[in-house]
Order: C-alpha cells, then structure tokens, then sequence
C-alpha cells in the first residue's frame, strides 16, 4: 500500500501535470489584433482635439 507522503507527491505531480497541459493548450483567440503597418484608416473623426481613426483597413478595398 502506498504511503501517505507517496501519495501526495504523487497527486501534486499529477496536479501540476494536468495544469501545464491545460495552460499550454487553452482555447484559440477569439480578438483580432489588428497591427498599424500596412493598414490605413478610412474613416477619421475630426471632433475632438486630436485627429483619431475610426476605421483601420488591412485589406485591399475594404472602405
């Protein structure tokens, strides 16, 4: 029969096991980052202060 401290060891390493399988393989990401090199704003606000871009284009003819 196994030992108490046996058996504990055991359980932390199947616990840190069953972590690190499940941190390194989580779901997909679901946000698109969208990066500024290449894009270029089709749409900007001019009410505020500062000239901001309401909407970024990546794509060819997507404005």
């Amino acid at each position: 029969m196994l030992s108490k401290k046996t058996l504990v060891i055991t359980l932390t390493w199947l616990l840190l096991v069953t972590y690190l399988v499940t941190c390194s393989c989580g779901p997909p990401a679901t946000e698109t980052v969208v990066h500024p090199q290449g894009c270029r704003c089709c749409l900007f606000d001019f009410s505020k202060p500062l000239i901001t871009c309401v909407k970024a284009c990546c794509m060819p003819n997507c404005c």
